[in-house]
């Protein structure tokens, strides 16, 4: 979402956020389906590795078509970090206890 927002400016962002969107739906329909199919005939199992090829193709895709933008130099915010980081493990143990 951040890489169409930065990519994209007026009818050209509307138009990415809606096919994002629309990508999003269709995908989130067809992959319960195909991997209640996967599950049904093969394994669970199988469908963890249906990610690897997709990524390594998304991996190549990307490496082709995002380009390399000017980088700003920002301190890293330690603080943030550490407070993010103990907040999500509040949580974790919140819900498993």
């Amino acid at each position: 979402m951040v890489l169409l927002m930065d990519s994209y400016k007026g009818r050209l962002r509307t138009r990415a956020i809606a096919y994002y969107g629309a990508v999003a739906g269709l995908g989130s329909s067809f992959g319960l389906v195909i991997g209640g199919i996967i599950a049904s005939y093969f394994s669970w199992r199988w469908g963890f590795l249906l990610n690897v090829p997709i990524g390594i193709v998304l991996s190549i895709m990307s490496l082709i078509a995002i380009k390399d933008v000017d980088r700003q130099c920002t301190p890293l915010d330690i603080f943030g970090n550490i407070t993010s980081l103990f907040w999500a493990l509040s949580v974790s143990f919140t819900v498993r206890y």
